[in-house]
């Protein structure tokens, strides 16, 4: 961000540079700049953040105070930004990996390996909820019920409009909550 000249270059260089970035978009995107991004359930992706990083509350990631701020505001700039994007959501590719490497490959105008054309899919195994086992309950060790309650009260609604999540509660809250 702090040199648009590289910036520029390397937007206008036929070879692909890829930069891994936990900040929003830059406020004027040059022709020729383009994201891929992941996104996760936010309980998963705040739980995640959470475990790893001790310096913030769960109550401070849901307010949105860290380097990438809140989930909802942080999502939202990168689908406004007006560059091309691709998006998938991490439970998808987990799921289907060999799919998620073909839009990448799609997106980017690069023909993909033979053994990614012919990888055959491997579902993972569901749980009765339908989410890929093992991924639906991890949070549990990180959040209580209330936690994940309040973190879907902020960030529900844009995680159910802009990528088909839903309450936690399919991820069975205990009675208690």
């Amino acid at each position: 961000e702090s040199d648009p000249g590289l910036r520029r270059e390397c937007a206008a260089h036929s070879e692909i540079f890829l930069v891994k970035t936990l900040g929003r978009p830059i406020d004027n995107p040059i022709a020729g700049e383009r994201y891929i991004q992941t996104v996760r359930h936010p309980v998963c992706a705040i739980a995640g953040q959470a475990f790893s990083n001790k310096k913030y509350t769960v109550e401070q990631l849901i307010e949105g105070r860290s380097i990438s701020g809140d989930w909802s505001g942080f999502h939202r700039a990168w689908q406004t930004s007006g560059m091309p994007g691709l998006t998938a959501r991490f439970e998808d590719i987990v799921e289907e990996p060999a799919e998620f490497i073909r839009k990448i490959g799609q997106f980017l105008k690069l023909e993909c390996p033979d053994i990614v054309q012919t990888m055959p899919s491997s579902p993972a195994s569901r749980d009765a909820n339908g989410q890929a086992e093992g991924l639906s309950e991890r949070w549990r060790k990180t959040l209580s019920d209330a936690q994940a309650q309040a973190i879907w009260s902020a960030h529900g609604p844009t995680a159910s409009e802009m990528f088909g999540y839903s309450n936690p509660g399919v991820f069975k809250l205990s009675p208690e909550t």
